[in-house]
């Protein structure tokens, strides 16, 4: 895995939790970022639509809550939905938060692979 990051303001709520409000990652050959400020994972994969994975934190319980994940049609099948998850489950065990998973492809397919 190899990390790239930009430097930028934070809110104030998350600049000393998170460092960095744009963070590149490469999993599996795919580029990942990480929009903090917009709490998602976006894959740089061709042009068009760009898959996504939703967000939201709550820090006074300590939880993430995976809400949405979307590659479109054109993108499927090539593990990027997989590779979204599996940069959202680093990022919420590295602040160590338990996951809620409200998305149905993370609920669905993703953790019943055994994750």
């Amino acid at each position: 895995m190899k990390t790239r990051s930009k430097s930028s303001t934070l809110p104030r709520c998350c600049s000393s939790k998170f460092g960095s409000e744009s963070e590149w990652v490469e999993i599996d050959g795919l580029f990942l970022e990480h929009d903090v400020a917009r709490s998602r994972f976006i894959a740089n994969v061709g042009h068009g639509e760009r898959p996504y994975l939703t967000y939201l934190v709550d820090l006074g319980s300590k939880t993430m809550e995976i809400q949405h994940t979307f590659v479109p049609k054109a993108k499927r099948g090539r593990g990027i939905a997989k590779a979204l998850c599996d940069r959202a489950f680093m990022f919420a065990r590295r602040n160590k938060w338990e996951v809620i998973p409200t998305c149905t492809y993370v609920s669905g397919k993703y953790l019943k692979r055994g994750k």
